[in-house]
């Protein structure tokens, strides 16, 4: 998690924020923009930390999961990733899709884990219409033409599509315990050095 400094030209104001968070703080100084901050979140640790998880919408969950993560008291949530992993079951109620099954979310989450050690690409996490879990990954502009997604299906499988300029390559695996494979790694190493 880090902290966003900005300074407007012409404008008196710092403004501090923690994008994960949507949590802003603002003063005449850089130290006074991140105190206001740093109380601010203190604030909503506090008040997400006594309220039930039912009871928060998808946003605050994920607030409250990334702050519980940077505290310590649950392990590999701090990536926005991850987080909307453990969000995905109820994302998917509220989407009225399939509940994503065990298999789906504890396979998601070791590849994922995976990848983030082969790849810095940019991982969007979300559920399918038909119980899976999908992790897109894109890279950013100009290369929008580029893109993989890899849905972690609830019965254990997995389908990994590609697609670079227009040419598509699948490939659908009966478990996921090989994946990231030999095919998987090329392509993110291919997006990587396309990236540049």
């Amino acid at each position: 998690m880090f902290i966003l400094i900005e300074e407007y030209e012409g404008n008196d104001e710092v403004v501090a924020r923690i994008p994960e968070l949507q949590a802003e703080g603002f003063g005449a100084t850089e130290i006074q923009a991140i105190n206001e901050l740093k109380a601010f979140v203190g604030e909503l640790y506090q008040d997400l930390a006594s309220t039930p998880n039912e009871n928060l919408g998808r946003l605050l969950l994920q607030s409250k999961l990334i702050l519980q993560g940077v505290a310590g008291q649950i392990d590999d949530i701090p990536d926005a990733a991850l987080v909307a992993i453990h969000t995905a079951p109820k994302d998917a109620a509220e989407e009225g899709f399939p509940t994503p099954s065990a298999a789906a979310l504890q396979n998601a989450k070791r590849i994922l884990l995976e990848i983030r050690r082969i790849s810095n690409l940019d991982i969007d996490v979300y559920p399918g219409p038909d119980g899976e879990i999908a992790l897109d990954i894109a890279p950013p502009p100009p290369m929008n033409s580029r893109s993989v997604i890899l849905l972690c299906e609830s019965d254990g499988s997995a389908f990994c599509s590609l697609n670079i300029d227009g040419i598509n390559r699948n490939k659908r695996y009966a478990s996921t315990e090989t994946i990231p494979d030999d095919f998987l790694i090329e392509v993110l190493s291919d997006l990587e050095n396309r990236r540049g």
